[in-house]
């Protein structure tokens, strides 16, 4: 196995990884231990590059450090990339490689599941090191958690945006049917929700159309679904400046990681189109936030600390109006200002 550690200026930590004998190839960032070890979910893509591949791992890294600093939780930011074709068998070996190179950290970095990584998946990494959070013996399947932190989230802007209290008939258009976006629509439909879908895997779109009755369209169209709400859960950069001139959305809140292709540029431009963005580092908390309560804390009570979802929410939405800027940059200011107390 060979590790090599990589100088990127404002993160603490970055390493690559290659094994030949298992074929893996990785890599981890720490952004920030400031208020805790690093903690984030390990996630296996197709890159087209060690460029791409490294690139992402840098945003997600740091994106968790500012969803740990809003949440008010003891943790920092770090995240772990696996590039190889998610179609494909996952290999043991693999797995269990990546689990070595996780605990050759020493616990500055504590792994969680992400995007093709399965509960059982964590089990084999878990057999090479104990900085493996979300276990079925511990927190585990953070999926329904999160969604619910998100639905708080969307209650919140509803209110703000549509001067709604309810969600009886608020129209939203969901992008991704995967364990968050399956419970998501799932939540919005039994709180009376109008849900149109759009996913991938036609599989995850028939098992909805099925077992929620919602409506569904192609990956495509989902952009151009007549909706209230535009929730994104699936992988990020989904809005950038080619799409964002041509929304309708009054609102966009979902659980998908980075959003925003580009978060300044971005953010801006939904802001001038008033267009309300819930920053996604804060609304989709409730995974971490299960992690932290369940597998540090050792409570069981999530439900309560759920709550600093919709608290920061309308503390974010309440900077943006008084400073007159957008939500995402409030929110950063606030992450920063609690990074730095």
């Amino acid at each position: 196995m060979n590790i090599k550690r990589i100088s990127i200026p404002q993160f603490e930590e970055v390493y690559s990884c290659t094994d030949p004998g298992s074929g893996l190839r990785a890599f981890i960032a720490v952004h920030s231990t400031r208020l805790g070890p690093a903690c984030g979910g390990i996630r296996l893509w197709h890159y087209r590059s060690e460029e791409e591949a490294l690139n992402d791992v840098l945003r997600l890294s740091k994106a968790m450090t500012y969803k740990a600093a809003c949440a008010g939780l003891a943790l920092g930011g770090g995240k772990a990339v696996i590039m190889a074709d998610p179609n494909e068998p996952k290999l043991e070996k693999m797995l269990r490689a990546m689990g070595k190179f996780i605990d050759s950290l020493g616990g500055r970095y504590l792994a969680a599941e992400d995007a093709r990584i399965t509960p059982d998946d964590l089990e084999i990494i878990a057999k090479e090191t104990r900085f493996i959070t979300g276990l079925r013996k511990g927190s585990g399947d953070p999926s329904p958690i999160t969604a619910n932190g998100v639905l708080r989230g969307i209650n919140v802007c509803i209110e703000e945006a549509l001067g709604r209290t309810n969600l009886s008939g608020v129209t939203v258009a969901l992008q991704g049917l995967g364990h968050v976006g399956f419970s998501l629509a799932k939540l919005l439909a039994h709180a009376g929700a109008k849900v149109t879908a759009a996913e991938i895997n036609p599989k995850l779109t028939e098992k909805a159309r099925k077992e929620l009755s919602i409506h569904t369209v192609s990956p495509e169209d989902i952009f151009h679904v007549d909706a209230d709400i535009f929730a994104p859960c699936a992988l990020g950069g989904v809005l950038h400046q080619d799409n964002i001139p041509k929304l309708t959305f009054r609102i966009i809140a979902g659980a998908a990681n980075n959003q925003l292709e580009n978060q300044e540029l971005n953010d801006r431009l939904l802001f001038d189109r008033k267009i309300l963005y819930a920053p996604d580092f804060v609304i989709n908390a409730g995974g971490l936030i299960n992690i932290y309560v369940r597998d540090i804390l050792k409570e069981k009570d999530v439900n309560t600390w759920l709550e600093l979802i919709p608290k920061n929410l309308r503390e974010i939405f309440s900077i943006s109006k008084r400073e007159k800027i957008p939500p995402g940059e409030a929110a950063i200011r606030l992450a920063e200002a609690r990074l730095k107390s």
